[in-house]
């Protein structure tokens, strides 16, 4: 499982399910919704972390952000530079890794959206991505990452060794998931069928409670960390299947 998240392969075989049309179409309200959390309006620079094919940049773009959208696969920042030059839009990105990617003092707001937040092996490397994110915020700048609350994800898991998501255009997918012993980390593995065409993917995050991404946000020089229960800005609670981040520089 080493290295899933630089696997061209495994991005390729999951794309047709996390970034089918329903989701493109999501992208202007959570764009929108996270502008709220951010209080910014239609101006500023803008990191897209992890960006996938720019579901996100895209939208940042038509809204008047200035926009670097970095991402490690290839196709995915192909794919956006096509949408991008159909709407002659703007849009700068850039193939590296997120451990490694920094711009010093440049960008009002990094976003981090859908689970692209906890890939690596060692905590170390989440550290250095947190430190980056910092680094290439400009002062009062903000850090938005969406990710899992490791307290429903471990109660969620515990109850259940697999589960079967209900079924989507022709696309069918069984989840299974085992947690590390501490529970720092989970280990997933999706069954996927789409339309006949089966598939068995591997993949692991580490997960952090809301006082442990705090930590490691503040121990990173961020002065102020909130959280929310989604996108919208619902309360969080330990109950809260995700975990949105909103730390201030």
């Amino acid at each position: 499982m080493e290295n899933w998240f630089s696997d061209i392969d495994f991005w390729q075989s999951l794309t047709p399910l996390i970034f089918h049309q329903s989701n493109w179409e999501k992208a202007s309200v959570e764009v929108g919704q996270g502008l709220s959390l951010l209080q910014r309006s239609k101006e500023g620079t803008v990191l897209d972390l992890a960006c996938g094919p720019g579901r996100h940049s895209l939208e940042f773009a038509r809204r008047g952000f200035s926009v670097t959208a970095v991402d490690l696969m290839p196709f995915y920042l192909e794919e956006g530079q096509r949408r991008a030059e159909a709407e002659d839009l703007h849009i700068e990105f850039i193939q590296e890794d997120m451990r490694s990617f920094v711009r010093p003092n440049f960008f009002d707001v990094v976003w981090n959206f859908f689970s692209s937040f906890g890939y690596f092996e060692n905590k170390q490397d989440d550290n250095a991505v947190i430190l980056n994110a910092f680094k290439s915020l400009r002062k009062n700048g903000k850090l938005l990452i969406d990710m899992n609350n490791k307290d429903f994800a471990i109660d969620f898991w515990e109850q259940r060794k697999k589960y079967e998501h209900p079924p989507f255009e022709g696309i069918t997918l069984i989840e299974e998931g085992h947690l590390s012993g501490d529970g720092s980390q989970i280990f997933l593995r999706w069954f996927l069928d789409n339309n006949g065409e089966n598939r068995e993917l591997n993949y692991s995050l580490q997960l952090y409670t809301s006082s442990e991404i705090r930590s490691v946000l503040l121990d990173n020089g961020f002065a102020t960390v909130d959280f929310y229960g989604d996108i919208s800005g619902s309360k969080f609670t330990k109950t809260s299947e995700r975990m949105v981040v909103l730390a201030s520089k």
